[in-house]
């Protein structure tokens, strides 16, 4: 039976989710042939199969196979700048269906078209009109006040879009309160703008946090590698440098801030001078892979420097991996044992190495992910043991695994594992063929390596043994 784009549509407007995907779902590769026509089809004005779905409020079911069969209509944008999730939000979508498609692409949150309106504005503002025949359209939000669960959904996905002005000068907040919004709601944007102003303020004092950071697990690595007193020496020099120049871009920084008011966040974090790790959907969105960074979490950043400079201080004079992390458990233990002692706080801790060591992947630098990996391994063995007690003893071996050389496919995937974005994906489909390697526990095994295949048992003993 022959399928027209025609057809498709009036499936969508007459809401015959049955037929449509018995029809067109039912068969991937026609899906994505009809979902390339319309997306290059002129009079169609850049809308994709989702633009055109998501405003009848599909099944949930059928977008989500709609967004595994062509992931990329989750950026897209129409030609006024629009992506699917603007559609939804201000069609009235349910929440379920906005925190889908923005599960799928979080970058969409903070999109703005053409008139500078993100998906929030859009959910906030009763009086949006997307489409020219919106008074029939009983989906259309402006017949409906604005719906909390779907603000509450987007706000969950981008603070910072609570933040963005529209080019009237209006935030999402001013156009919620324009719209008559529950008191719950109104409240909700409020808390919602505060936090996200909070973390632009407070972005400065972490970026200088994250930079001593930085230099600190690089310093380390460094001077684990380097065997001889001229490199360590130049190392220090090398540090002492970057740490003289950090302190003047820092003066920089304030002396611009001439107008009382900090720096655009995007801005501050190219001083982390780290490239821009892809996310779905956007190459321009910085990705935080999981982590968040705001200002009351400041303890928990302070945390991670001290123990990294305890770690730091103990490969300079010489100790192995697990008397370097022990060490540094024992010297932050007084002053950060609120950390230690609070299992959200160490999961927090444990998310910067995680953030840095997916960075650090990404950029192909191997040797600095290992040492996030293994203090990240670290931490999370202490949960498990010491706070969780969901085992008896930490299982070390674990640990000392992130540090075997060219074992890159156990490396990606203890990053891949524990983030929830897709950054990672493209790198472990590179690296799953490479084979696992781990540390044998036996003690007559007489290979001197120590490693062994993950997938087989020991078979380097001795045959009289």
């Amino acid at each position: 039976m022959f399928i027209s784009i025609c057809d498709v549509l009036q499936l969508l407007v007459l809401q015959d989710w049955e037929t449509l995907r018995s029809t067109v779902l039912s068969d991937p590769t026609l899906f994505r042939n009809i979902a390339s026509t319309i997306s290059a089809c002129s009079e169609l004005n850049g809308m994709t199969l989702l633009h055109a779905a998501v405003r009848f409020n599909p099944p949930l079911d059928m977008v989500a196979q709609m967004i595994r069969l062509c992931p990329q209509m989750t950026a897209a944008t129409d030609c006024l700048g629009r992506t699917a999730l603007h559609v939804a939000a201000g069609s009235n979508a349910s929440a379920s269906l906005i925190k889908l498609i923005a599960l799928a692409c979080p970058a969409a949150c903070e999109v703005q078209d053409e008139e500078g309106k993100t998906p929030l504005h859009f959910a906030c503002d009763s009086s949006c009109v997307l489409f020219e025949d919106h008074n029939d359209d009983e989906n259309d939000a402006s017949n409906q006040p604005p719906n909390h669960d779907s603000i509450r959904a987007l706000l969950s996905y981008s603070i910072h879009a609570a933040t963005l002005e529209d080019d009237e000068e209006m935030t999402p907040l001013e156009h919620v309160i324009m719209s008559d919004a529950s008191l719950k709601t109104v409240k909700l944007l409020q808390t919602a703008t505060s936090r996200g102003i909070q973390l632009k303020k407070g972005s400065k004092s972490f970026m200088t946090a994250m930079k001593s950071l930085q230099s600190l697990i690089a310093l380390s690595y460094s001077l684990s590698f380097m065997g001889r007193k001229r490199n360590q020496g130049k190392a220090r020099k090398a540090a002492k440098a970057r740490a003289e120049e950090e302190a003047k871009e820092e003066t920089g920084d304030i002396n611009q801030t001439t107008d009382g008011r900090q720096q655009p966040l995007a801005a501050q974090m190219q001083h982390l001078q780290i490239d821009t790790a892809p996310t779905s959907g956007s190459g321009t969105t910085k990705c935080w892979h999981g982590s968040e960074f705001l200002e009351e979490m400041k303890l928990c950043i302070d945390f991670v420097v001290a123990f990294s400079g305890a770690v730091h201080d103990s490969v300079k004079r010489g100790h192995s991996d697990s008397e370097c992390l022990t060490a540094a458990h024992d010297a932050t233990m007084d002053k950060f044992a609120e950390a230690w002692n609070d299992s959200a706080k160490m999961e927090s801790a444990m998310s910067y190495f995680l953030y840095y060591g997916t960075e650090y992947i990404i950029e192909g630098n191997d040797g600095l992910a290992r040492k996030c990996a293994a203090c990240a391994r670290y931490f999370e063995q202490y949960i498990a043991a010491e706070l969780h007690q969901t085992q008896a003893i930490m299982h070390w071996q674990k640990i000392k695994e992130m540090s075997i050389e060219g074992d890159t496919h156990t490396l990606v995937k203890l990053f891949r594992k524990r983030i929830p974005c897709a950054c990672l994906n493209k790198k472990y489909d590179e690296v799953k063929t490479i084979t696992k390697m781990g540390i044998c526990l036996n003690p007559q095994c007489n290979n001197n390596s120590g490693l062994v295949e993950r997938a087989k048992q020991c078979i380097a003993v001795d045959a009289d043994v």
